[in-house]
């Protein structure tokens, strides 16, 4: 038993309110493909596909949790008298059998973990519509269809490890799938101009939810400045102190309801002025989005957030030999600060210079 199209749409906005965040788009993105998927598969209900594309992450609205939303979802929905509804929410993550194929913590309990590997294991085998699912899971982002190597390779960036059997279990569904439809798997989606987003949306702040994505653009901010091996946050790191102690912000600039670029800042305070300041840590933009404005959209956006909150100034620091940065700041109005030099105590030298016997 499942609900109906208008139902499940109440349950995720209701989840939404609960535990706000892109996972709602992403549930969005993944109701389309499994009714498009569907319309042109033989035998396949499109209807209760989107249902249960809609619903796949429905445990989500009980807070963050990584493998633990897989029985909440499971639960809450047998709770309702939906149980293909409740299988989904179990298989959709596991569409190689195996537990510890799955990507993230395993934050459930002892009895959690039994009640997932139980219910798996009475499944013989999957139905089209766990095979759809977890085609749809591989695919859809957080209000728009993904590349699913993309795709694949940013959960791979996020969490640091992809199992390959998983891997390689997704790219079958997508060929059998493209064998039942007889279609091109993007065209079939129209993954070219599908969104579920505000288009016209041009900046949004990250929640706990982005920390992943957060990451990503982390790491690839490193990696351009050749400092990738000096990352060591995690999604947990990030999440605890930007969201939880609200140590920093972070704002993302959307083009078409993607995020294609993001700046990461703080608060400092000037005593010279006597006021709050803005400290920008990090500004990145995707590589493919460069030359369109986005970095002095991003500088503006904070420009105007720092005259809103009465600050004093916007600073950041630039590496010397980042001469196409420099350039761009200058162009801006900002002025480099030549007799002033940054220092670091950071990693054993802070814990010694930081000892309580000292």
């Amino acid at each position: 038993m499942y609900p109906t199209i208008e139902q499940a749409r109440a349950l995720v906005a209701e989840a939404e309110e609960l535990y706000p965040g892109p996972w709602g788009d992403h549930c969005r993105t993944a109701a389309h493909c499994a009714q498009a998927i569907a319309e042109r598969c033989e035998g396949m209900d499109a209807d209760k596909a989107y249902v249960l594309g809609l619903l796949h992450d429905i445990g989500r609205r009980f807070g963050h949790r990584h493998m633990g939303h897989v029985i909440d979802g499971d639960r809450y929905m047998m709770e309702l008298g939906y149980d293909e509804v409740a299988r989904v929410c179990l298989t959709h993550s596991f569409n190689t059998h195996v537990l510890d194929d799955y990507i993230g913590k395993r934050d459930t309990t002892d009895e959690e973990y039994e009640t997932i590997k139980t219910e798996l294991e009475k499944l013989d085998e999957f139905d089209d519509y766990d095979r759809l699912i977890q085609l749809c899971d591989s695919i859809a982002g957080p209000g728009y269809v993904m590349d699913q190597i993309q795709r694949m390779s940013d959960v791979k960036a996020r969490y640091g490890d992809y199992s390959q059997r998983k891997w390689d279990s997704n790219i079958d569904l997508r060929t059998y799938f493209e064998g039942k439809m007889n279609m091109d798997l993007y065209e079939a989606v129209d993954k070219e101009h599908f969104t579920c987003r505000d288009t016209a949306e041009k900046f949004r702040f990250a929640t706990a939810y982005d920390t992943g994505l957060i990451l990503h653009f982390i790491k690839e901010l490193a990696a351009y400045e050749h400092m990738l091996d000096e990352v060591v946050a995690d999604p947990e790191v990030l999440k605890h102190w930007i969201f939880e102690e609200k140590k920093a912000e972070v704002i993302f600039a959307m083009e078409g309801g993607r995020e294609v670029g993001f700046a990461l800042f703080f608060h400092n305070f000037s005593t010279f002025l006597g006021k709050a300041g803005i400290y920008l840590e990090d500004l990145y933009v995707m590589p493919e989005y460069r030359g369109r404005g986005y970095g002095k959209a991003l500088i503006t956006k904070l420009a105007q957030i720092a005259v809103e909150r009465g600050c004093g100034r916007l600073e950041w620091w630039c590496l010397d030999w980042n001469r196409p940065s420099i350039d761009f700041y200058l162009s801006l109005g900002a002025e480099p600060m030549k007799d002033w030099t940054v220092y670091r105590i950071a990693g054993d030298t802070l814990a010694k210079l930081g000892a309580k016997e000292n």
